[in-house]
């Protein structure tokens, strides 16, 4: 019976391992995708804008 018990622990322990490693790799994946979003639709309006325009996204000079 202890066992058993003792089996089935280190089966759950494997199993929250192997969910903790999936959660992560999507959370991973979401953030990739935020940033390639987020990313090339900044830069794809930054590029309609004027150079005159453009200058005032140069954070370094305030």
């Amino acid at each position: 019976m202890i066992r058993r018990i003792h089996a089935q622990v280190v089966d759950l322990k494997e199993d929250r391992i192997l969910i903790r490693a999936e959660l992560s790799s999507k959370i991973d994946s979401l953030k990739t995708l935020k940033y390639n979003i987020l990313g090339d639709s900044y830069n794809e309006k930054l590029a309609e804008f004027s150079l005159d325009q453009r200058a005032l996204d140069d954070w370094d000079r305030f």
